[in-house]
């Protein structure tokens, strides 16, 4: 049984106090709610999961896979490494392809979903809508919207800390300080950090398979006045670890880990949100403005063996800025109109070279080819002298888009009816240049 210890540290005067408020809230009013106005409390019969202050705190959820495990429908497995994020909803979703269920941060979108499986601190709020959501969010939605919310330094003064060690020598630390620096400005900041020794080995060299570093920080600014506010975040993460415990099934049973290449994961994110609201009558513009960049490595033994057949050098650098303008009206009527204007400029460049060893050489390319060549050429054979070559990939994927949406609900009695439409438009171009160099010779004995 895995044992883990959890040390809380609230170090302010209202410490306590705090907590036991937490603990009793049953309704937390999330700043995204206000700001976007996208995530509406809804009709009552949809299909909408929401954990707030308390449960976050009982549950001890800091990472989004610790949700699945309560929402119905929703599954996030752990594929080996955090870059493999893959969501299922109702039964959609791919593993390696684009995801379809959205992730939101304190009402601002995350795009790359190699990036979801990532950690979030002092999380006061958490909101899964599963169905389609594609109307007021866009593209890898139709699953559904998951709305991470963190603690707010308007609501919270004070310093909080967060020790945790569990088996595999894991150990994770975190600490935060929220202050008001005058009646209109709120400002806080937090780094966490976190190590394990893992709780596979590789047999081959008695390596750590699921060993990992991270170390992260976040800090937010905030400026309320009487018909506007903004709100800044600006976060980075990094993170090292090896992966892959993967087992091959042979015989009826599963045989020890034991490959001979290393596997691991890099990443480092860099996010930085700023977002605007105005009132002006009864109508609410809003603008979030978001940019994004991630870039991370993936190594990995593709054969999963002690042989030398193949490896793959995986690397991707994302860039991405996206405009959301909104308009909210009618909030305290029978008629409330949310009508926007979405803009985004994205650049991903990923190279991914493969390296065939000398095993793999020889028993998936020349006994292959040299079998197939003796059927109509006898005496014919293809030979390659390298010991390993490099079989090169590189893509470069910019893309752009825009999108033109609205939605109305109308209030009729106990009715409520919702309609909505959107537009959309993106361009996307692929560049793809595949090469690679080695040394061969094509003998032929001529028939006699």
């Amino acid at each position: 049984m895995k044992k883990t210890l959890v040390l809380c540290l609230l170090l302010v005067c209202s410490a306590f106090s705090y907590v036991k408020a937490a603990m009793a809230d049953t309704t937390v009013l999330l700043d995204a709610v206000e700001v976007s106005g996208k995530l509406s409390p809804g009709p009552s019969h949809m299909a909408k999961s929401t954990f707030q202050t308390a449960r976050l705190f009982n549950e001890q959820l800091h990472v989004l896979k610790d949700v699945s495990v309560m929402v119905p429908n929703l599954y996030l497995p752990d594929y080996g490494s955090r870059m493999t994020s893959a969501t299922y909803v109702r039964g959609m979703g791919a593993r390696m392809d684009q995801p379809v269920l959205g992730m939101l941060v304190d009402g601002l979108p995350i795009f790359n979903k190699n990036v979801f499986d990532g950690r979030v601190g002092d999380l006061v709020g958490i909101t899964v809508l599963r169905g389609p959501q594609s109307t007021l969010f866009g593209r890898n939605t139709m699953g559904g919207v998951i709305s991470l919310q963190t603690l707010s330094p308007r609501d919270y003064q004070g310093t909080r800390v967060r020790v945790g060690y569990a088996n595999a020598q894991t150990l994770d630390a975190q600490i935060s300080h929220y202050r008001q620096l005058d009646d209109q400005q709120f400002v806080s900041f937090s780094g966490y950090g976190g190590r394990s020794d893992g709780l596979f080995t590789n047999t081959y060299d008695n390596r750590a398979i699921d060993a990992y570093v991270e170390a992260g920080a976040r800090m937010r600014l905030e400026r309320v006045e009487a018909r506007k506010e903004w709100v800044n975040n600006l976060s980075f993460s990094w993170l090292d670890q090896t992966g892959y415990p993967y087992r091959q099934w042979e015989n009826g049973q599963l045989a020890p880990i034991r490959y001979n290449e290393e596997t691991d994961y890099r990443r480092l994110t860099l996010n930085e949100g700023f977002t605007a609201a105005w009132q002006i009558d009864d109508h609410r513009l809003t603008s979030a403005t978001t940019y994004q960049f991630s870039s991370d490595r993936m190594r990995l033994d593709q054969d999963f063996t002690a042989l030398d057949y193949f490896t793959i050098l995986q690397g991707q650098h994302d860039h991405l800025l996206n405009e959301d303008l909104t308009v909210l009206t009618g909030r305290r009527s029978d008629w409330v109109r949310l009508t926007g204007l979405n803009v985004f400029l994205r650049h991903l460049a990923t190279t991914a070279p493969v390296t065939f060893k000398r095993y793999g050489i020889e028993q998936l390319i020349l006994a292959n080819a040299n079998r197939g060549l003796q059927q109509s050429m006898p005496g014919a054979e293809i030979q390659i002298s390298d010991s390993s070559f490099v079989l090169a990939s590189d893509f470069q994927q910019p893309s752009l888009g825009a999108a033109l949406y609205h939605q109305s609900t109308f209030k009729r009695g106990d009715w409520l009816l919702t309609a909505g439409m959107r537009l959309d438009f993106e361009l996307a171009h692929l560049q793809y240049i595949n090469a690679s160099a080695l040394h061969y010779r094509f003998t032929m004995t001529m028939p006699g």
